[in-house]
C-alpha cells in the first residue's frame, strides 16, 4: 500500500538537469514495515558526475526523516557495478538479493530497457572497418571490432574498438559506460586500499574486476586484438583506469587510462 509520493526536481536556472522519485509504502506480512522507497532518478547526461545525484538523495533522506521513516529501499541491477558504487557511497548497504529466471533464453538477444541503450546500440551497429569517427575533436579510424564476455558472468556483453592513434573505445550497455583511452605503460599508481588507487594524484575506485574472453571478432583477428584479460576496473569522476594482463600474450600488461563519454561526444563521418 502506498502511503505518500514525492518528487523532488534538480534545475539549473530555469532548466531542469534532473529528478527523483519516491513513495513511502506499508509492507504488510507476518511483521508490517513501513518504508521509504527510491522508485527512479534520472540526471541529465551534461550534469552526470557533478553532485546532482546525491544532492537529490540527500533531500529525499531529508523528507523521510520528516516523515520518521527509519530505512529507504533502492533497487539496482546486480550487473550495474557503477550504480551499486553510487549508491553504497550514499549510505546505502546490502539489504535483499533478488533472483531472476529468464524461459526464453537467447544469448544473441540483447536486453535494452532505455533510451541511453539503444543509442549505444546504433552506434556499435554503425562502428564499421575504417569508419571514420571524431571523439570531443579528435578524428580517428575504426580498425577492429571485437565483442568480449566474462568468466564470471557470461549475460554481460561490451564491444571494444582499436582505433587510429592507439587509442581504445570500449562501451558497456549494460552499464552505460563509454570511455575511450590508450595503454600506458610502466604506469606508475599507488595503491591505497584494496578498493582504491591513486593515479596522478587523483584516486579511483573500484569499479570491477574479471576475467575477460572473446565472444565475436566482427572484423580482424586473435592477433591483432586484446583477447584474454585479467582486469581491475577502477573509476573517478570522469576517468577509468583498467588494469589488464593478457594471459594469452605471456601476460603482458595492458594498463589503460580512458576518459569517460557522454554518447553525444562521438560523431561517425
Amino acid at each position: 500500500m502506498i502511503n505518500d509520493e514525492v518528487v523532488f526536481v534538480a534545475q539549473d536556472k530555469d532548466k531542469t538537469i534532473g529528478y527523483l522519485a519516491g513513495s513511502i509504502c506499508e509492507q504488510i506480512s507476518y511483521v508490517t514495515e513501513t518504508f521509504a522507497e527510491l522508485d527512479n532518478m534520472c540526471i541529465n547526461d551534461n550534469y552526470r558526475r557533478c553532485g546532482i545525484g546525491t544532492l537529490l538523495i540527500n533531500k529525499f533522506k531529508e523528507y523521510c526523516k520528516e516523515k520518521n521513516i527509519q530505512n529507504i529501499k533502492v533497487t539496482a541491477s546486480a550487473k550495474n557495478d557503477r550504480a551499486i558504487q553510487f549508491y553504497t557511497k550514499n549510505g546505502f548497504e546490502d539489504y535483499n538479493v533478488t533472483l531472476k529466471y529468464k524461459i526464453q533464453k537467447d544469448i544473441a538477444l540483447v536486453e535494452l530497457s532505455n533510451k541511453e541503450n539503444v543509442y549505444m546500440e546504433k552506434l556499435i551497429s554503425r562502428l564499421n572497418e575504417n569508419t571514420q569517427i571524431i571523439v570531443k575533436g579528435e578524428e580517428y579510424i575504426v580498425k577492429t571490432k571485437t565483442w568480449y564476455s566474462i568468466e564470471e558472468d557470461e549475460t554481460t556483453s561490451y564491444v571494444k574498438c582499436e582505433l587510429s592513434n592507439n587509442k581504445v573505445l570500449v562501451i558497456i550497455p549494460d552499464d552505460e559506460l563509454i570511455y575511450i583511452g590508450r595503454v600506458i605503460e610502466n604506469m606508475r599508481y599507488e595503491r591505497i586500499s584494496e578498493d582504491t588507487i591513486k593515479y596522478n594524484d587523483k584516486l579511483f575506485s573500484k569499479a570491477g574486476e574479471g576475467h575477460q574472453f572473446i565472444t565475436k571478432i566482427e572484423f580482424s583477428n586473435k592477433d591483432e586484438v586484446e583477447g584474454k584479460c585479467i582486469f581491475e576496473d577502477y573509476e573517478s569522476e570522469n576517468n577509468v583506469i583498467s588494469l589488464g594482463i593478457l594471459p594469452d600474450k605471456e601476460n603482458v600488461r595492458a594498463d589503460v587510462y580512458a576518459d569517460i563519454l557522454n554518447i553525444e561526444d562521438i560523431e561517425i563521418l
